[in-house]
């Protein structure tokens, strides 16, 4: 299959879907929280927190800042995956815990396989352009990377 086949397909498939619909994440924790890869979600925590715990910092991480009279946390996913977000007090008990699933939601996003091994990720927002997505094949992913961080130099004026 052409590379223009492949990227006029993609382009079918993109339009074809609807924009992915933006979640709001409440205040406090429900007990779960879904998220696409690399987004990040803004909340107070519990009165009384002190302590955020991540299970595993490679799927999600967290930031946390002092913010009037509680806790503002930044929970920024990294990688697919499941992990526990756990908040604790300054004593170590536990006030609130939630499930942490990092998942492919982008609409946006399409994947091209062409081989067993082959796959390339594609942003299709209006327009496709490549992008390095977790799973694609080596080359796909190293050439849509350095093409970003080329071009992350240039605008830093490196």
């Amino acid at each position: 299959m052409s590379v223009l086949r492949r990227v006029a397909l993609a382009v079918l498939a993109a339009l074809s879907l609807s924009s992915a619909q933006a979640q709001s994440l409440p205040p406090q924790l429900r007990g779960y929280i879904q998220m696409s890869i690399d987004q990040a979600r803004a909340f107070t925590l519990p009165e009384g927190a002190k302590i955020v715990i991540i299970g595993n910092p490679v799927i999600a991480d967290t930031t946390t800042t002092p913010l009037e009279d509680r806790l503002l946390t930044i929970l920024t996913s990294k990688s697919y995956g499941v992990t526990q977000l756990q908040v604790l007090d300054d004593k170590g008990r536990l006030l609130d815990t939630a499930v942490v699933n990092v998942g492919r939601e982008n609409r946006d996003i399409v994947t091209i396989h062409t081989g067993p091994k082959e796959r390339a990720s594609f942003n299709c927002a209006p327009v496709c352009s490549p992008v390095p997505a977790l799973g694609d094949s080596p080359e796909a992913f190293s050439a849509a990377n350095s093409q970003i961080q080329q071009r992350s130099s240039r605008a830093e004026g490196n």
